[in-house]
């Protein structure tokens, strides 16, 4: 019972922090989230979840996720979470803003409302003012950042960078030349040292971040917050490094007929006794209209890792990596972003034998978003083109306009217990017969999702709750 009365308080921050962005809905809202598993394909392809015990534990796991599915929904006045299973609510808890204060209704607790009053909710309020104002105006900085200006003025200060290159740039050759899977028609040596180079690549992320809109949002956060006193630490930092304990730079820096331009540098340095072995690769500058960043790193006893970037705009933009976490590990991320599609792309990671990866869709339609993933797990051997790809798992949220609150709060049926004499430990005759819905509802909830589950999982579900064997009714 006191769980539920904390929630409602905490919930009056909630309403505070989300307050403004629900005053400002034309219509309802809504997040769903789906979660499935297969069974059958992750035991064929881990054989230690065989085991029996563990093999039945899963099975339950896999046929709870297979049919339940959460949902989150808000209008101007009202927010509410549940859990689903198939087209019945398993368990909902609503939160209502009204003049006479806030009211929670649960399927836990169905027929009684929680109301606190508005004087209660302003002097909770009062008590949390100053960590509310702060968390108002840092949610108000965020949403307040004008996506498509920082990527504009991302790809400025990269401009920027490229132009302090180009003030250290020989004369150009023509020719037919290829860097990053890029072609140009021009290239001329640089004379910049390492030291140089990331310099000018250190003030150009310092330029970024400097702009007013994130210094609005850093001022909201904390002074510390803002990255700009430790990029000028490390810029002091590098200006005492010793030049010749750093490593040796070959730049170059290549254009073509419209104009761009594109950096090549090729970072290297033998190991010593204080310092490792270094071989790396930075790309960065603008070709066909497209702005890229590419970063090679092959240390000196693993595979080499890589990131590149293409981006064109908020809404034309991908990014792929291959991080190389020694031991035969290795993380995996491909993802595009195109005009109004959210984003597509797989993002896997390799461990003890196995590729595990999400493979990712997206659509925008009617107002909604959805983004499905599916999970394929492929063990790998010494004939890989034979590896099987297991579907394992699947995953799908989406979100946009449109939901519906099931929770009720007032009408025939219904009765209001005031908040305040339970806070204070009194209305015991209320309490009990709180308690008693609490406990009411858990088995209806629990006899819903049952209803959903096979007989073996239903069973086993019932006894694990009940305190009994965990094991499925023959």
């Amino acid at each position: 019972m006191n769980a539920i009365l904390s929630v409602l308080v905490a919930l009056v921050m909630a309403f505070n922090l989300g307050g403004g962005l629900m005053s400002g809905l034309e219509e309802p809202v809504s997040l769903e989230a789906k979660i499935g598993l297969n069974t059958e394909n992750l035991t064929a392809a881990i054989p230690a979840l065989g085991d029996e015990s563990q093999a039945q534990i899963l099975k339950l796991a896999a046929d709870v996720l297979n049919v339940a599915a959460f949902r989150g929904t808000a209008d101007k006045q009202t927010v509410e979470l549940a859990l689903t299973a198939g087209e019945d609510t398993v368990v909902s808890l609503g939160v209502r803003s009204a003049e006479d204060g806030m009211t929670l209704a649960t399927s836990l607790a169905e027929g009684t409302a929680l109301n606190m009053s508005a004087e209660t909710v302003q002097q909770l309020q009062g008590q949390m003012a100053g960590q509310m104002d702060q968390l108002n105006e840092m949610i108000g900085a965020m949403t307040g950042l004008d996506q498509e200006a920082l990527m504009q003025s991302l790809l400025e200060s990269m401009d920027h960078a490229v132009d302090a290159v180009k003030e250290k740039a020989g004369e150009a050759e023509t020719g037919e030349f290829w860097v990053d899977e890029l072609e140009f028609s021009t290239k001329a040596a640089v004379d910049m040292t390492t030291k140089e180079l990331a310099t000018v690549l250190l003030n150009a992320v310092k330029e970024y971040v400097s702009q007013e809109s994130f210094q609005k949002l850093f001022a909201v956060m904390g002074e510390s917050a803002s990255p700009v006193s430790a990029i000028d630490e490390v810029l002091e930092n590098l200006q005492n490094q010793d030049e010749e304990k750093m490593p040796k730079a070959e730049i170059a820096l290549y254009g073509n007929a419209e104009g761009e331009a594109y950096v090549a540098a090729d970072l290297k340095q033998e190991a010593a006794e204080e310092t490792p072995a270094v071989d790396a690769h930075i790309g960065f500058g603008t070709e066909f209209q497209n702005h890229r960043v590419n970063v090679t790193y092959t240390p000196g006893d693993g595979m080499p890792s890589f990131v590149t970037m293409n981006l064109q705009s908020v809404n034309s933009c991908d990014m792929a990596a291959s991080i190389d976490a020694g031991n035969g590990q290795e993380l995996f991320i491909n993802l595009v972003k195109t005009e109004g599609m959210p984003i597509d792309g797989v993002v896997g990671v390799r461990m003890m034998g196995m590729f595990i990866r999400a493979l990712l869709d997206s659509a925008t339609a009617d107002g909604r978003t959805q983004l499905n993933a599916r999970i394929l797990l492929t063990k790998e051997g010494e004939d890989v083109e034979e590896a099987e790809d297991l579907e394992i798992g699947t995953a799908s949220v989406s979100w946009g306009k449109g939901g519906t609150i099931v929770s009720v709060f007032d009408g025939d049926g219904v009765k209001t217990v005031a908040v305040e004499p339970l806070l204070q430990g009194e209305g015991g005759e209320d309490m009990n017969t709180l308690m008693g819905s609490v406990m009411a509802g858990a088995m209806k909830a629990l006899n819903t999702l049952t209803s959903h589950l096979p007989e073996d999982s239903a069973a086993m579900l019932n006894g694990l709750l009940q305190g009994g064997a965990a094991v499925p009714a023959e």
